[in-house]
């Protein structure tokens, strides 16, 4: 699990206040889950915070991830692209 992984499920963690710390990032992004709307917008300005991004063009491909594990990638691909900079 790299940095970036370790910190969206941090936030998630944070967000959802989880009792039952989670520690895996192949959890669905459902309400079942603790995801809704609000705490969608919570992770992410974690993340930003954490990051210092900007994850504002990748809002719609955030919105539509599936599981933690594929917004973590799309914001290890922002953060990378960041680095390259």
């Amino acid at each position: 699990m790299n940095r970036t992984d370790k910190e969206v499920l941090k936030a998630y963690n944070k967000v959802c206040r989880n009792q039952n710390e989670k520690k895996t990032l192949d959890i669905e992004t459902t309400r079942e889950n603790g995801i809704n709307s609000l705490s969608i917008v919570s992770l992410i300005l974690d993340i930003e915070d954490v990051f210092e991004i900007n994850l504002d063009d990748s809002l719609k491909e955030i919105r539509s991830a599936k599981t933690l594990q594929e917004i973590a990638d799309i914001v290890n691909r922002v953060v990378t692209s960041k680095k390259l900079k």
